[in-house]
């Protein structure tokens, strides 16, 4: 971890203390008001955007909502003024045309559940084809089964 060149911003003052979980962290006083910021984070500044450290803190207030930044707040006000935020908010809601989805028909699948229905006919055991090429549900002895036939894909080779 790099050494802080602990200049201090007005009209904060600027001390070094362990966190609780036994990282290190900046207290800084900000309007009279004691901060903790994580040392870690500032050096994370530091090397992405090659800032000072003075900056790095002045950064990492600005993002956390302790202090405002002209600019993003004239940038912001520009995008309610031209309702962009309203437009990114309305177009998360809108959900794509739904497409039909067709089934394969699959003859063995069909098969297979017909030969069943036949078994389940000669047993008098009451049943439903809720999917003609896959699903059959019915009752045995007062329990609900339902049988799911899935058809295993070749091993690609």
């Amino acid at each position: 971890m790099r050494k802080p060149d602990w200049v201090s911003i007005n009209p904060g003052k600027i001390g070094m203390d362990r966190l609780p979980q036994g990282g290190m962290y900046m207290k800084y006083n900000f309007n009279g008001k004691d901060i903790n910021i994580p040392d870690e984070e500032l050096d994370k500044l530091i090397d992405t955007f090659g800032i000072s450290m003075d900056d790095a803190i002045q950064t990492w207030l600005e993002d956390n909502d302790y202090e405002e930044n002209e600019i993003v707040e004239e940038m912001t006000k520009k995008a309610k003024d031209n309702r962009i935020t309203a437009t990114i908010h309305q177009a998360k809601g809108k959900e794509g045309k739904k497409r039909e989805v067709k089934r394969k028909e699959d003859p063995d699948k069909e098969f297979l559940i017909k030969q069943f229905a036949e078994l389940l006919d000669k047993m008098n055991v009451p049943y439903e084809v809720t999917n003609i090429g896959k699903i059959i549900e019915f009752s045995y002895q007062g329990e609900d089964y339902k049988i799911d036939l899935i058809k295993k894909r070749k091993a690609k080779n």
